[in-house]
């Protein structure tokens, strides 16, 4: 939430109880995004019609009413098929994220997934700006680091 919130400043975060539930405890505590509307709020109803917005639900949850008019992405931790990024359909897709590669086969990885922006992170002592400068130069994709804002994950 705190990279997404960071990255997309105008783009409200929406989440239902239990990701809604966390986003507030770690607000409470230090990490610093924007506010979290809660997803059965006459609020969050108002930007499924007509605005852009990212939703965290848990991998359970179906949120029928909007999935007429939504891109929507799961992530998940493991990688199927060797296939970062798989197309269920022109609505829906899945996309594996893992921190555990090398150089190459991050960019390998980067390569497959066919994105048109990275944003790479560094949060955890790695070299998110060299990697950004590298995607950039070797694959011609976009790419940034993540902003970094100072919390608890800093130890601030």
């Amino acid at each position: 939430m705190e990279i997404f919130s960071n990255e997309f400043r105008d783009i409200p975060l929406i989440a239902s109880d239990k990701p809604f539930r966390y986003g507030e405890i770690y607000r409470k505590y230090g990490y610093v995004f924007n506010d979290i509307i809660y997803s059965g709020s006459k609020q969050a109803k108002k930007l499924y019609e007509n605005e852009k917005y990212i939703l965290f639900i848990e991998p359970w949850e179906s949120y029928k009413a909007i999935e007429e008019k939504s891109y929507k992405i799961l992530l998940s931790r493991y990688g199927y098929d060797k296939e970062p990024f798989l197309e269920y359909n022109c609505s829906s897709a899945r996309c594996s994220l893992t921190d555990h590669s090398d150089f190459n086969e991050t960019m390998n990885y980067i390569k497959k997934t066919k994105c048109e922006r990275v944003i790479t992170d560094s949060s955890r002592g790695g070299d998110g700006k060299e990697l950004a400068y590298h995607i950039k130069t070797m694959l011609d994709i976009d790419a940034k680091p993540a902003t970094l804002q100072y919390s608890k994950e800093w130890g601030v």
